[in-house]
């Protein structure tokens, strides 16, 4: 019998997000306190006035950012949108010795990096240009430089790489060479592998191995095209059709409630610090994070959550989702969207202040997107109706 393995060689990498500004670790509540206050809100407050939410937002979580990061200029910022991206490839394993002549071109295209971001530095420039006599005795080919630019930068560039293509090439000859005239060299090789081999294996490799056949990436694409033809309705307009709306109107309508929705800094909070344990949305903010952030940061946030109720509108970044895909024993998947803290601590509170209104229609055996239900109380009705005596359960979603 014999055990053959393929794999798709054209599947596509894993995607990542960006990477985002690293928190800092040395700011006490009071400092941020006292940095605030510096902040000059008047950008924020004309967004908010104009009704550009989405700029409102955009404001508000950088200065978070300015308050609770470190300074990262390649950095993309909470509030940017972004699309999951494939990661550059990092070369591994031990780098080959280098010669005198990489070695100098390398130093001397660090410098001009520096300097063509530091053209005041005349002392840099200075030893750059006394250090050219030395490279270009060990390297012949290095063009004549006047000044530190980008096309100077260019030119080192594509030299230092044409040096290092042309060690690698010859550390190749030389590793075969000396494999082919000497047996002790082969073996050594040979015996070095198969040590990495048993090594691998002692360290639970079935553990590493997939459970199944599905290349994470490839099914990422194929059910982001079902759930798209799923998602998108293929109505004109948001009227239901008229044999939906026949059967609507049949439908008992509750009696009228009135529903008067309140957030304040410190129920925003507290929501908030209820799911400092749940995992983030794609903007990158954690529970934790957002409840470092000083009083005024919470007061504009409130500003911001009234300004969504006035206007019926919600930012953007708000309703962007990262959605993981749970896989179902009879097969598809469950999709399982995670929408930004800033969204769920708000939507939390609304919930809770619309259970007049939902008392006003539902029974007590209704669970799930109320407030005060669960998927434990759906377990706990269960359990006691079949201590009761029941054998049969019937579920429906709403």
């Amino acid at each position: 019998m014999v055990v053959t393995y393929t794999f798709e060689a054209r599947a596509p990498m894993l995607r990542r997000g960006p990477r985002c500004r690293a928190l800092r670790e040395d700011l006490s509540p009071e400092a941020l306190e006292a940095m605030s206050e510096e902040w000059d809100d008047a950008t924020f407050s004309a967004a908010c006035n104009a009704g550009d939410l989405d700029r409102a937002w955009q404001v508000l979580s950088d200065w978070g950012e300015d308050l609770l990061c470190d300074h990262d200029p390649e950095a993309v910022p909470r509030s940017a949108p972004w699309t999951p991206s494939v990661p550059p490839i990092r070369r591994t394993g031990k780098q080959p010795e280098r010669s005198a002549g990489l070695r100098a071109l390398l130093k001397l295209l660090s410098r001009i990096d520096v300097c063509v971001a530091r053209p005041f530095d005349a002392p840099l420039w200075n030893r750059i240009t006394k250090s050219l006599a030395n490279v270009r005795r060990l390297v012949p080919e290095l063009p004549h430089i006047t000044m530190a630019d980008e096309a100077t930068v260019a030119r080192v560039e594509a030299l230092v790489q044409v040096y290092f293509d042309q060690e690698r090439e010859a550390a190749k000859k030389v590793w075969k060479r000396v494999t082919c005239i000497s047996l002790s060299a082969s073996r050594a090789y040979v015996k070095g592998k198969a040590d990495q081999i048993l090594e691998w294996e002692k360290t639970e490799a079935e553990e590493r191995a997939p459970t199944s056949g599905r290349h994470p990436a490839v099914e990422v694409d194929k059910q982001a095209q079902l759930r798209k033809r799923k998602w998108n309705t293929q109505c004109s307009d948001s009227a239901p059709c008229p044999d939906v709306a026949g059967i609507l109107s049949q439908i008992p309508r509750p009696p009228p409630t009135d529903v008067t929705f309140r957030i304040t800094p410190g129920s925003l909070r507290a929501s908030l610090r209820s799911m400092r344990h749940k995992s983030c949305g794609p903007d990158g903010w954690s529970a934790a994070a957002l409840l470092q952030l000083p009083a005024k940061w919470w007061h504009c946030a409130t500003v911001l959550w009234g300004c969504v109720l006035d206007q019926s509108q919600v930012p953007e970044a708000w309703v962007r989702g990262r959605t993981a895909l749970l896989w179902k024993p009879a097969g598809g998947t469950r999709p399982i969207s995670i929408l930004p803290f800033i969204w769920r601590s708000g939507a939390k509170i609304l919930n809770r202040q619309l259970s007049s209104w939902t008392a006003s229609w539902r029974c007590h055996f209704d669970s799930g997107g109320v407030a005060g239900t669960s998927i434990d109380t759906a377990l706990q009705q269960l359990s006691r109706e079949l201590q009761a005596g029941a054998q049969m359960a019937v579920q429906q979603d709403v």
